[in-house]
């Protein structure tokens, strides 16, 4: 053993399988000399009955030689009987001392732990001189698991007193052992013989175990702070190189660390209410409270909650020489550290809580603010590319519009100009992320483009079910088809309005503020011939994708009454506050034609097949 015996090193003989089967051997020697002992002590007992009934009879015979009378049974036992009554009297009285000392419920449990006492299981012992796994006689057995003693043997005179017994220790538990107040033995797993008197000081558990304390110390800059400290330990073993885990040893440890542990008690009696308490292996291998305060003594509140430096963790520096330090002074208590964690310091002050709230608010609103008035200067950012971008993208649209038709040779009346004009203005508008304009503004621009059409409007007939034209439809010099918003209601196309689609039935165009449009014609809609007299209005879609995949801001879905006969296709019905796109199906099972919209509506409002699209023929 080195110098530094209290630190368990490699070379110091460790719990394995081969130091469990010289446990098993030494039990077996142990039980056989305690039975032989037990005998003798049996025998003698017999020994001296017979030697008291000897006596008895030898008496009775010398009196019968010296006076010549007969040899009377009853006068011999007579002269036994005293003899007798001193032997059982010394045993009763042995009996009365055991049950007065040792608190035994009643006379039967006084009597037998007596006898095994003396005489052990004599004189049944006698075939168990060879014990095997089924004795003849068996002794009164506990069990050792988990680090404890069965519940169910706590008032077992094992468990109280002390042997003579079996101990059943199981893997995972280890035992110190002592007699008549002095160590005898430390024992681990398997199974033991306890001696008389011998008993179960002190129990161990062999897994890692895991203790939490609240410590609480003062800052260096005065502040009083509470943390939680968390220590995993166990029982010093020896490397996996040296005694690897068996099924039959899962914890080999070393023999020195049970003696260790097991002889580290602190008792500690406070004078003050008189109650005391016992300090074992664990709570002194674990006990970090003034290594915790000195530590913490050397930083101020600000550094151990929010370093300054990012690369420093004060937590990790003190919890680092935390396991330091118990590491080295667990191994004088036969323990040996695992771990070691500390929790984060809390201010136990209120004032000093209250501060902290104060301060951790302000930065987050400082940060907040600063985030505000980042995303504030984005956005008006953002807004004015986005109206430099519109501007852009109208001058772009009227320059290429304009190029067309005067490459055309097409006039260009200031009328139309100026119509054009006010059409990509309300475009822009209309588009997300466009300009902003009030209301005032927007209606200036209406009465504007009424002051222009009256001069440039087209003829108008009535506009019922159908558009009336006051010449036969193919041979009119153009038709006028009612323009439409999806907030727009039914009664809009029956009453004066301003916007149009003109249909040129001699060429086959449609014009808008005098921008052409090209005819896109949609699903069953292009399978049978397209009648465009029946078209009630043109509505516009407000955004792409709004009406199927194709369509797109800037088209307009032209829109004829829903006919007598119904068909399957596109529609669209007004839900009381705007247009809402539908599907006219059929039902498998009846057969009929009804409209399917994904909106709530009111029952018996207007609705109508959208017939065609009209998108931008450039």
């Amino acid at each position: 053993m080195s110098r530094r015996s209290n630190h368990t090193p490699d070379g110091a003989e460790y719990w394995s399988k081969k130091t469990a089967q010289q446990q098993a051997e030494r039990r077996v020697q142990m039980l056989r000399d305690h039975i032989l002992r037990t005998q003798q002590r049996f025998w003698m007992f017999v020994a001296a009955l017979i030697v008291v009934a000897g006596s008895s009879v030898a008496l009775e015979t010398m009196r019968a030689w010296a006076g010549g009378k007969s040899i009377s049974p009853w006068r011999c036992v007579g002269g036994v009987l005293p003899g007798l009554m001193g032997l059982f009297a010394i045993l009763g009285v042995s009996v009365a001392f055991v049950r007065a000392v040792y608190e035994m419920p009643d006379w039967r449990h006084a009597f037998g732990y007596t006898w095994l006492l003396l005489f052990g299981r004599a004189p049944l012992s006698l075939f168990d001189l060879k014990p095997s796994v089924a004795p003849f006689a068996p002794y009164p057995s506990i069990t050792v698991q988990q680090g404890q003693i069965g519940e169910e043997h706590a008032s077992n005179p094992l468990t109280r007193f002390g042997g003579p017994g079996n101990v059943i220790i199981y893997g995972d538990s280890g035992a110190f052992l002592e007699r008549c107040g002095r160590f005898t033995r430390v024992a681990g797993p398997g199974i033991i013989f306890l001696q008389r008197f011998e008993r179960i000081r002190e129990t161990f558990d062999l897994r890692s175990q895991e203790r939490a304390d609240a410590v609480s110390a003062l800052t260096q800059d005065g502040i009083p702070v509470r943390s939680e400290v968390q220590v995993r330990l166990q029982i010093a073993r020896p490397p996996a190189s040296l005694a690897p885990p068996t099924p039959g040893v899962p914890y080999p440890i070393y023999k020195r660390a049970l003696d260790l542990a097991g002889r580290c008690h602190l008792h500690a009696v406070n004078l003050d209410n008189g109650s005391d308490s016992v300090a074992r292996w664990s709570e002194r291998a674990s006990g970090t409270g003034g290594t915790m305060r000195a530590l913490i003594a050397e930083y101020r509140l600000d550094e151990l909650l929010e370093p300054h430096a990012p690369e420093r963790d004060p937590h990790r520096e003190i919890s680092q020489r935390l396991f330091d330090k118990v590491k080295d002074s667990a191994r004088g208590f036969g323990a040996q550290a695992l771990e070691v964690r500390m929790g984060t310091p809390e201010p136990t002050l209120d004032e000093v809580k209250k501060e902290r709230i104060i301060s951790w608010q302000a930065a987050w609103k400082s940060r907040v603010h600063t985030e505000e008035a980042r995303g504030k200067a984005e956005a008006v950012r953002e807004k004015g590319l986005a109206r430099a971008h519109a501007q852009i993208e109208m001058i772009q649209t009227l320059t290429r519009e304009f190029q067309e038709l005067v490459e055309q040779d097409m006039a260009l009346s200031a009328q139309f100009v100026a119509l054009r004009f006010i059409e990509a203005l309300r475009q822009a508008w209309a588009r997300p992320g466009g300009m902003l304009m009030s209301s005032e503004a927007i209606r200036t621009l209406d009465h504007l483009q009424r002051l222009v059409r009256q001069d440039y409007a087209l003829p108008r007939g009535d506009t019922g079910p159908y558009l009336a034209l006051t010449e036969p439809f193919d041979r009119a010099p153009r038709v006028p088809i009612p323009i439409l918003r999806v907030s727009d209601g039914p009664a809009t196309a029956t009453s004066e309005y301003s916007d149009a689609v003109v249909y040129m039935p001699t060429t086959g165009q449609f014009l808008v503020a005098g921008r052409p449009y090209r005819l896109h014609r949609l699903g069953a809609a292009s399978e049978r011939e397209l009648e465009l007299h029946t078209v009630r209005f043109a509505l516009a879609i407000p955004e792409d994708g709004w009406l199927d995949p194709t369509s797109m801001a800037g088209d307009y879905a032209l829109v004829q009454p829903e006919p007598q006969v119904p068909q399957e296709g596109l529609g669209v019905q007004w839900t009381g506050q705007h247009w809402a796109v539908g599907q006219f199906q059929r039902d498998p099972a009846t057969g009929s034609i009804a409209f399917v919209s994904p909106q709530p509506h009111i029952i018996g409002e207007k609705r109508g097949y959208v017939v065609a699209l009209l998108k931008p023929a450039v």
